[in-house]
């Protein structure tokens, strides 16, 4: 059983690991966010990281991982969660330069991603 549960870590970390990777998209910027649907906060901020790459279209990517699974709990733990939601900021080469936990606003995701354009 926890080989089983090991393979399937490394399969959605590796899965993680790609789409924070370079894309044939060229995207400048990944954001992984991690939520829990249960969380308002969490909630509260889908609509503003949508609108955040509505704006950046072609140049930013969003992946959200929900802690609610098995392998987004297990995700979190490689990223010593401490609360939620957790935004994590991708350059092009695949190389975090940010992260952040809890809320930020639109002006504040914004400001992070020019860092990187």
């Amino acid at each position: 059983m926890k080989k089983i549960l090991f393979l399937n870590a490394v399969a959605v970390l590796t899965l993680f690991l790609f789409s924070c990777s370079p894309a044939k998209e060229h995207y400048r910027v990944t954001i992984t966010e991690f939520y829990h649907p249960e969380c308002e906060t969490c909630v509260s901020m889908m609509p503003v990281v949508d609108a955040v790459q509505a704006e950046f279209k072609g140049k930013v990517l969003i992946t959200r991982i929900s802690l609610e699974t098995k392998e987004g709990a297990m995700l979190a733990s490689q990223f010593s969660l401490k609360n939620i939601p957790l935004l994590v900021f991708y350059d092009a080469q695949g190389i975090q330069y940010y992260r952040h936990e809890g809320n930020m606003t639109k002006e504040d995701i914004e400001n992070v991603i020019k860092l990187k354009m």
